[in-house]
């Protein structure tokens, strides 16, 4: 009995230890993502606001190649059958792009009534 309570008491001190890790590594990753995506928004409203005043050919190639681009093999968006995936640890976050052929300015958002999606944005639920 005594070694049972032992293994158990030392289980609950070495989760006590990762939990806290795998909490700030996910906050980390959401925060990266968030400001990466967000910075790709601002090249993206840049590139169509020139393309609004010299009628040039819009190309959002090279915005989705750098927000796509994987430095973290557990964090990082995936550009896929015209969606963006953000992979954080184990879970996945899908967001939808509208229009999907990029034809005007896209607004790319996930459901805020998924728990990944609010905390990604760093919404809470009102009730």
């Amino acid at each position: 009995m005594f070694e049972l309570i032992l293994v158990i008491f030392i289980l609950a001190m070495l989760g006590y230890q990762a939990l806290p890790r795998f909490w700030v590594s996910e906050s980390v990753c959401l925060y990266k993502l968030r400001s990466k995506l967000l910075e790709s928004n601002d090249a993206l409203t840049l590139l169509y606001a020139k393309h609004m005043v010299s009628s040039q050919r819009v190309d959002v190639s090279l915005i989705l190649e750098d927000l796509t681009n994987r430095q973290d093999p557990h964090c990082f968006f995936e550009y896929r059958q015209d969606r963006l995936l953000a992979h954080i640890g184990q879970q996945t976050l899908g967001f939808v792009i509208d229009p999907k052929d990029f034809s005007s300015k896209p607004k790319i958002y996930c459901s805020l009534s998924n728990e990944l999606c609010r905390s990604f944005w760093g919404k809470k639920l009102k009730k």
